[in-house]
């Protein structure tokens, strides 16, 4: 169980001399709302310490984030995610690739080929994620 307290996030502190003492998280970002998934799934006691106030942990700071294919299948398949993905996740459509005199060499079309991967394998291929909206659900599967 998870909950705000003060000026971040930890799991409600129910430990005693007999349990392990929880695994330090250092802050709420998708790094460490990952580290606390996996905690979570295994058993694992942890706090979560954020630096930000709760309301600001999810707060739109208008980055995206770079979301590799082994990145998406740990969300996918290890934590149970893939349900919840499409909403943060959008397919890189292409990319231009020119030399280091700005010629022209190849495009690749990602949309193209990760539709066709997702056809044939199921399984998703490159693309971004807004940051906002991965923290938000990687809050709410906690």
């Amino acid at each position: 169980m998870v909950s705000f307290q003060g000026n971040g996030i930890a799991p409600s502190p129910q430990y005693n001399a007999t349990q392990p003492l929880p695994v330090i998280i250092a802050g709420a970002g998708p790094s460490g709302l990952v580290a606390a998934l996996t905690l979570q799934k295994y058993g694992v006691p942890f706090v979560i310490y954020e630096q930000n106030a709760s309301d600001k942990i999810c707060s739109d700071a208008g980055r995206g984030i770079d979301m590799s294919p082994s990145v998406i299948k740990i969300l996918e398949k290890e934590l149970g995610l893939s349900h919840r993905l499409d909403a943060a996740m959008k397919q890189y459509e292409y990319i231009d690739v020119s030399n280091m005199d700005g010629k022209h060499i190849n495009t690749l079309r990602f949309k193209e080929m990760s539709e066709r991967k997702r056809h044939i394998t199921g399984e998703r291929n490159f693309g971004f994620a807004s940051r906002s909206k991965l923290q938000h659900i990687l809050l709410e599967a906690l």
